[in-house]
């Protein structure tokens, strides 16, 4: 019988006192899952708290100040034992071992390079690929890993990009739920959450399809823009044309749905 490969779920935390306790709880009901690596990205909140209380169950990385989601993956790829790594919101509920196997048998059976999970299945398919839900080799990603740390909300694409010439497999695990921004944080900050993810995934999409980052940072400025409305209107005035259909195929309309 050939062994099967050891697969470790890095969980990326930042502020998710609400929702992380249930999300590990469910991973450690998973047989095929041989270790969590919990990685507390300076949450202000009881994220910590709540992981040290699994302690000896999970692994822990902790940082004082938000490093960002490609740095908290990227160090939890790091420590990773397993040959298989899986990156997973600490807001996905209801992880079943099911949902384990049918993001990670498409690997073992080399039928793909990379498998995406996604619980969204009526937006186009473009934004279907940003799912923080995903399997890999670990050995596939570790040539990346300086890149990786400095994607920050711009992660997913950086490794759709690094993957786009592979076999790419994407499933929708029946049963698997993941919370949206606006049903995990108030309303009131919602709209300048989407901007800042916003604006690093502009960022890194611009680096991977050859504009200069600095075009984008000009043009989505912070201070300059506080609403997903401006953003539009700031999108719609743009006189390169090229920079224009980017984000408004890439990123406004996945913001927008």
């Amino acid at each position: 019988m050939t062994k099967l490969p050891k697969i470790s779920v890095i969980i990326p935390c930042f502020n998710e006192e609400m929702w992380v306790a249930e999300v590990i709880r469910s991973i450690l009901k998973c047989p095929s899952v041989s270790e969590i690596i919990a990685v507390n990205d300076g949450s202000t909140d009881e994220t910590l708290k709540i992981l040290k209380s699994f302690q000896g169950k999970i692994k822990i990385i902790s940082y004082k100040k938000n490093q960002g989601k490609g740095y908290a993956l990227a160090a939890g790829i790091e420590k990773a034992k397993g040959e298989i790594v899986i990156f997973m919101d600490a807001h996905h509920f209801n992880v079943q071992n099911n949902h384990i196997k049918a993001l990670t048998v498409p690997l073992i059976e080399n039928q793909a390079d990379a498998v995406l999970g996604t619980t969204v299945s009526l937006i186009p398919g473009p934004f279907r690929s940003f799912t923080g839900f995903r399997a890999y080799w670990k050995k596939d990603l570790l040539l990346h890993l300086a890149k990786i740390k400095k994607t920050k909300f711009g992660v997913e694409i950086y490794l759709n990009e690094i993957f786009k010439e592979k076999r790419v497999k994407l499933i929708y695990p029946p049963g698997l739920i993941h919370l949206a921004k606006e049903q995990k944080m108030p309303l009131s900050e919602v709209p300048v959450a989407y901007l800042n993810q916003f604006i690093e995934m502009s960022q890194m999409l611009a680096q991977v399809k050859g504009i200069k980052p600095q075009k984008i940072k000009k043009i989505l400025n912070p201070k300059k823009i506080k609403t997903l409305e401006g953003l539009r209107e700031t999108v719609q005035k743009l006189k390169n044309k090229e920079i224009m259909k980017l984000l408004k195929d890439y990123i406004l309309s996945y913001f927008e749905k």
